[in-house]
Parts: C-alpha cells; structure tokens; sequence
C-alpha cells in the first residue's frame, strides 16, 4: 500500500504544470478609470512629484515580440554555424563545419566617396547584405610528438558580394555583383620548437583558377569598358583616356603613427619651454 502511494505521489509530481493567474479584483489606487470603473487607457500620463511621467510599475514587450525579437522584420540578420570533431585515434582527428554568414554595408560603402588619383569611387545608399554558405572538412594527422599535418577542404559561397564597378571614364561605383564561389584544399605543416614557438607553412590550392571569359565580357558590357586579352593587348593604351582635370586627395594620419615627426614636435615644444623657463617666462 504504501508503494502505490509513493508511485501516486511521483505521477503526480511529474505531471503538475504552472498556471498563470492574476486578481483582477484588485483595484491599484491612482489608477485613472472611466464611468463605468475601468481603467482609462486614454488617460494622460502619471506624473511624479518633480511634474515628470511616473513610469514605475510592471513593463512588457508588445505582442508577438517577447517570444520572437524579430518579429515583423523582413529582414533579420542569422549567423547560425555548427562543427563537429571526431577522434579516430590518438593521433588522426576528422572535423567539418557548416555555416551561414551576413555581412551588412559599412557607412563608408553606403555614404562616403573618395578619389586615388583620377579615378573617383562613389558610395551607393542602395547597397545590401552580404551573404555567405558554407562549410569545411578536414583531417589532422599527428605526425610525431612535435609535428601535425592538416588538409582541409572549404567551399564558401557569396551572394551580392559588394565590389567596386566601373560606371564612366575615371568613375566607380559600389555595387552588389551577384554570386561569387571560393573552394579550395589547404595543407598546413605546424612544428613545435619548445614549449612556447610554433613554426607552421601551409599552401593553398584554389580550384577552376581559370579566367571566366565570358562573365568579364558580361561585365565590360554592362558598365560601359572593354574586354582585353593578350592578343589585343597592344590597343589598350589608345582606349585609355587622359582627363586633365586635376583631383585633390586628402589624406590623414595620426600624430603617434608617425615617429619621427612626434619626436621632433616634443622636442621643439621641449626646447621652447626650456627657453621659457631660462628667461623667466614660464
């Protein structure tokens, strides 16, 4: 009998749920309501003693955004990634990783212009995300105690990359390009020398490193250039256009990133204080 109770007692446990609740019966003082004594929602504001609106008292997220924040956004940005490691031996390890990844236009890409040389860059407020899929997969090979090989294999596909685009005669734009593929194998040799220095070499391998002839026309077309190869080299130099308009660059750099010149202002603000001081100045 008191076996069966114990079980009843657990079952019940296991299957108890929270209810919410709340007094509605309760009426808050200072509340403003209306004739029929329900709270008036149109009411002005509290005030506190310094003519302020009081806003104590239990805050919410509106409808639908305490249990999604992105909520009616038609675009919200998501990085989501996911990797695994699995361990053949004590000395061979396999590993793969799956990913997207955005990356939104800076200020500079959106609003800022700027010149190099004659040719001029303009910014496009119009500009959107960059978008990246993709994965890798790869194996570590403990050679020795001391030495570790990896090869790796990456495939990264980029949707609206943002590139410069030429739109006229000494002229750049910033523009989205639609898709883009980089896959390749990399191999990496890592040695340790001590317990602290690690000396590694890796090489890259890139696949279809081949030029897209095609596409470079597609391009050429469409913003007003020409397509050049080898046996037409030699006309470039007459589809170059010369403008003798002159452009102004501006350039800035910061006092500390240029030594020489911080050291020889301290040494003059140094000397003219000196001065100062010796003729009873300072």
């Amino acid at each position: 009998m008191l076996r069966q109770i114990v079980l009843v007692g657990a079952a019940v446990l296991c299957t108890t749920v929270a209810l919410p609740a709340q007094w509605v019966s309760i009426r808050l003082p200072n509340t403003p309501r209306t004739k029929d004594g329900t709270p008036n929602l149109n009411a002005p504001a509290q005030k506190t003693a310094d003519g302020k609106p009081d806003l104590s008292g239990i805050w919410r997220a509106a409808d639908g955004y305490l249990a999604n924040i992105a909520a009616g956004q038609a675009d919200f940005p998501l990085q989501p990634w996911a990797a695994a490691l699995y361990k053949l031996s004590e000395r061979v390890s396999v590993w793969g990783d799956i990913g997207w990844g955005f990356r939104a236009p800076t200020l500079n890409e959106l609003y800022r212009q700027f010149s190099v040389g004659l040719t001029r860059t303009l910014a496009n407020e119009t500009l959107g995300p960059e978008r990246l899929f993709g994965g890798e997969a790869g194996v570590r090979l403990e050679a020795t105690r001391n030495v570790s090989i990896r090869s790796t294999y990456y495939d990264n596909g980029v949707k609206n990359p943002v590139a410069n685009v030429t739109i006229g005669t000494n002229l750049q734009q910033r523009q989205n390009l639609g898709r883009t593929r980089v896959r390749g194998w990399q191999n990496d040799v890592e040695t340790r020398v001590g317990e602290h220095l690690r000396v590694s070499a890796g090489d890259n391998e890139y696949y279809d490193a081949a030029m897209r002839a095609p596409l470079l026309k597609r391009i050429a077309e469409e913003t007003g250039g020409r397509f050049f190869t080898p046996a037409n080299a030699s006309t470039l130099p007459e589809a170059i256009s010369y403008s003798g308009r002159g452009v102004t660059v501006v350039e800035e750099r910061d006092l500390w990133d240029m030594p020489i010149l911080l050291m020889l202002l301290l040494a003059l603000l140094g000397a003219e204080w000196g001065f100062r001081r010796t003729r009873g100045l300072a």
